[in-house]
């Protein structure tokens, strides 16, 4: 440090030496308003989902089997997988609606109410209020997803413990429902492709047969010609694919019409919401500790402005992180 930045530090210790019982004065009231601040402020208590990706791949049947019978037609398919989709479906309004207008039972009310009269939501109209309680409710929601384990993890944080649990397992069971309704919607999608398809295939393998038996009726030695051997064989190959083909089929039906129909759950939960016993926020020994050191700075800054020193505040930030490297130096 130059003798000139010396001199400025040394001004600047001076002005605020001078100053130092109004310093105390404002950072001791920011301590105390700091104090009152923090005791207004309410508990809240978070509550947390995490959701494992689904490892049994036979309940996602009815939703992976438009892919495969897709493929066989030719046609291409998207690769996401679909654990990638649920911060997604957990954030639209198909499942948060349900989730607004549940009722519930708390402690700021003697009856069930749903999430628009527990926070008094206020709005010209219903729909006002819907929207803005929807808005409120994302901004509540805390959705994260391990990009490598495709592992999710959901918290919510509310002035009631059993509401923030109940609310998140209200935003689970509505993936759930939707992962349900969606499994069953495509099972009977792929139930009516199979059925047309099976109907085709069942034709196509009864004409391969009338052909193969038609061919053998005219023909009872084949062994001698040639040409009969090859057509012989061509005739058995196209009954053995529409059998196979016809097999298939009816294997793929015969699951389609039981996923159509079942209603098991489809979400891996890891670890569903419970009411917390301990309070998550605030923090009020930090935030009075923050508060007061804000007043402490901004006081001194007062002084540093009253005794025309603002033109060459940007001098003494420059010695005083010159001061910092060298401490961390040492």
């Amino acid at each position: 440090m130059n003798p000139n930045e010396k001199e400025k530090l040394i001004e600047l210790i001076d002005v605020l030496r001078r100053e130092r019982l109004f310093i105390i004065k404002v950072t001791v009231v920011g301590f105390v308003l700091s104090i009152a601040f923090v005791l207004l402020l309410k508990n809240q208590y978070q509550s947390t989902v995490t959701i494992l990706p689904e490892t049994d791949k036979s309940k996602l049947m009815g939703l992976s089997g438009l892919a495969d019978l897709a493929s066989l037609a030719g046609m291409e398919v998207g690769q996401t997988p679909l654990e990638k989709l649920y911060p997604v479906i957990l954030e639209s309004e198909s499942s948060l609606k349900g989730v607004i207008y549940a009722q519930y039972k708390t402690q700021k009310f003697n009856h069930d109410v749903n999430l628009i009269e527990y926070f008094e939501i206020k709005g010209d109209s219903d729909l006002i209020k819907y929207e803005r309680m929807l808005k409120l409710l994302r901004n509540m929601l805390d959705i994260s997803q391990d990009k490598q384990t495709n592992v999710v993890t959901m918290t919510l944080e509310t002035e009631e413990p059993g509401l923030s649990a109940n609310i998140l397992s209200n935003v689970t069971n509505e993936l759930d429902d939707f992962l349900r309704t969606k499994n069953r919607s495509n099972a009977t999608e792929q139930r009516k492709w199979i059925e047309t398809r099976l109907k085709q295939v069942a034709i196509d393998l009864e004409n391969s047969e009338d052909s193969l038996t038609t061919f053998r009726a005219h023909n009872r030695v084949t062994s001698q010609s040639p040409d009969l051997v090859v057509k012989e064989q061509r005739l058995l190959r196209a009954v053995d694919l529409s059998t196979s083909l016809y097999l298939d089929l009816k294997r793929r039906y015969e699951i389609a019409k039981v996923d159509e129909i079942k209603n098991v759950p489809l979400l891996n939960i890891l670890d569903s919401a419970r009411p917390a016993a301990l309070k998550s926020s605030p923090r009020r020994t930090v935030t009075v500790l923050f508060l007061t050191l804000l007043a402490a700075v901004f006081s001194s800054l007062y002084v540093l402005a009253s005794h025309r020193l603002p033109e060459r505040l940007r001098d003494y930030v420059e010695i005083v992180k010159k001061l910092f490297s060298l401490v961390k130096l040492k």
